[in-house]
């Protein structure tokens, strides 16, 4: 903070984490879209009809179906680390 941002915050949230963890880090996004317009029942014969789809979507089924599948995703992601730590 500098003297000039004085009165300008009052609260802050501190977080750590990396760009290139696991759970930040998508190696497949067209896959991850795909699998985001299937659970919202839209066609995904191209990326123009994902599009067009999710855009007439409401921004609340998109993010109830997005959190979905991260859920999904820590869980395969933790199974693969602890699995591996085991072996």
């Amino acid at each position: 903070m500098t003297y000039f941002s004085i009165g300008l915050f009052h609260a802050a949230i501190v977080q750590s984490r990396t760009a290139t963890s696991a759970w930040a880090l998508n190696l497949e996004p067209v896959n991850a879209v795909k699998k985001l317009a299937m659970t919202l029942n839209c066609k995904t014969a191209s990326t123009r009809m994902i599009v067009d789809c999710l855009k007439r979507k409401n921004a609340s089924a998109i993010l109830r179906a997005e959190r979905n599948m991260i859920v999904i995703f820590l869980k395969s992601t933790f199974l693969k680390v602890y699995t591996s730590a085991l072996l």
